[in-house]
């Protein structure tokens, strides 16, 4: 399948609360393992982690909320998302209370409030290298225009050098780095990045 077609059977909307179990399963592909230890301590007796991650999404408030969120669908099926906000002021007390392994990323959080901050983005490996990315990622710089963001704002893992060069082919550039606090559920050591680009 070509690009240009594989491209015109994928259509972006908003997500709905439905969207939430699929929704949840790619931001553990984009946390690389974060979302299900934090969702693991949250689960209910019976819960599994994914359970607690649906349910999270579903929520009408807070950052993990479908309401935030543009997927890109195929057929009735999701296949890709992006869920990013205007980000508020973190307090010294907010990034001190959090889990050790947390802090770097709040802390790189704190450094750009009222960007619009892409919180989570994944695609299905079997959907990238389509311009499926490409097209989300202009789907959510016109929400952060049209919420009067004028910056947007980023965190990934210098150890996944694809997501590196993407955003960077988009505009963004390194503005602050953090030492990623070793853990045996995540993925990724190296830093955690933090990137901005103007919009």
């Amino acid at each position: 399948m070509s690009n240009v077609t594989q491209q015109q059977d994928i259509r972006l909307r908003a997500a709905k609360p439905d969207d939430a179990r699929d929704l949840a399963r790619l931001i553990e592909i984009a946390g690389a393992g974060i979302p299900t230890w934090l969702w693991s301590g949250m689960a209910a007796p019976g819960e599994s982690p994914l359970d607690v991650g649906e349910r999270r999404a579903r929520r009408e408030e807070g950052g993990f909320s479908y309401r935030n969120a543009i997927v890109a669908d195929r057929a009735g099926a999701v296949v890709g998302m992006i869920l990013a906000y205007s980000l508020p002021p973190l307090g010294e007390d907010e990034i001190a209370e959090a889990p050790e392994v947390l802090r770097p990323i709040l802390e790189l959080e704190a450094e750009v409030p009222d960007t619009w901050y892409i919180n989570a983005f994944a695609i299905d490996e079997a959907e990238r290298g389509h311009g499926t990315g490409s097209r989300l990622m202009d789907a959510t710089l016109d929400a952060a225009r049209a919420a009067g963001c004028d910056q947007a704002s980023v965190q990934f893992f210098s150890e996944n050098a694809r997501a590196g060069a993407f955003y960077r082919r988009h505009g963004f550039r390194e503005v602050a780095a953090r030492p990623v606090v070793p853990h045996p559920a995540f993925k990724y050591t190296g830093d955690t990045v933090l990137l901005v680009r103007d919009i």
